[in-house]
């Protein structure tokens, strides 16, 4: 597997979709207020803290703005885990913990709360693509593919677990199929930008080139923020040493 390769994929997807799906648990998890003690009240007022990080556009990885309100992430994260041990058989507070391991880089904690999860739900789709993205880390090939594989037989039209097999089959050189499986994360509902940039890679490792910089195009216009593929389709541009659009100079 090429490092490049790994960073060029593996540093958008996968990651991106654990975390935003577990950002999303709170509102899944809405019980009547005034009980402090119940697990999805006290999820809830955890992840609404760590999604005000995100809101302000930073991570508890990273400094805040000197104008930012403060934020206690190490707070965050051991109430976060205290809640695991508290209430060790409930999903989103197990899934809420594998997400915040993993932006930590603590990738053991995070695969020990994944596989507890996996003892209470076996089906979960989310749990599953963010396990991939460890097994994927590793060098795991294997385990990713066959994980995804058993959860696309559970979930069948989950979008995620289409991109993540597809990150799979890219990684390891089977473009063709990492193609296919892109093609069919389109159809299930994933952002065609995000998926655009992806097609872009897998053509352009086919030396598709050309095509590549079709898709990185067609990328930017759905997402002219999406710097990845800008720079993509500006170094595909001067290789074939065409003139590039005005707003690329």
């Amino acid at each position: 597997m090429s490092p490049a390769r790994f960073d060029r994929w593996g540093r958008t997807t996968l990651a991106r979709f654990g975390v935003a799906a577990a950002l999303a648990l709170g509102a899944g998890c809405q019980s009547p207020p005034g009980n402090p003690y119940d697990p999805a009240v006290r999820l809830e007022a955890l992840l609404e803290s760590w999604r005000e990080t995100r809101s302000n556009g930073w991570s508890c990885e990273e400094s805040a703005p000197h104008d930012s309100p403060i934020i206690d992430c190490e707070r965050i994260r051991d109430e976060l885990e205290q809640m695991a041990y508290d209430f060790p058989r409930n999903v989103p507070v197990l899934f809420a913990n594998a997400v915040v391991a993993f932006e930590y880089r603590r990738y053991g904690r995070c695969q020990m709360f994944l596989d507890g999860l996996f003892e209470v739900q076996p089906a979960h789709a989310d749990a599953a693509v963010l396990r991939s993205r460890i097994a994927v880390r590793e060098g795991n090939m294997r385990f990713a593919r066959r994980l995804l594989e058993e959860q696309i037989e559970l979930t069948p039209d989950h979008a995620g677990l289409r991109e993540a097999r597809a990150a799979v089959f890219y990684l390891t050189g089977d473009l063709e199929e990492a193609d296919r499986e892109l093609r069919a994360a389109l159809r299930l509902g994933a952002p065609e930008a995000r998926i655009a940039y992806h097609r872009g890679l897998v053509a352009e490792a086919d030396d598709r080139v050309r095509e590549a910089g079709h898709y990185y195009a067609r990328a930017v216009e759905l997402d002219p923020e999406d710097q990845r593929a800008a720079g993509r389709l500006r170094g595909i541009t001067v290789g074939l040493e065409l003139e590039p659009p005005d707003d690329w100079r």
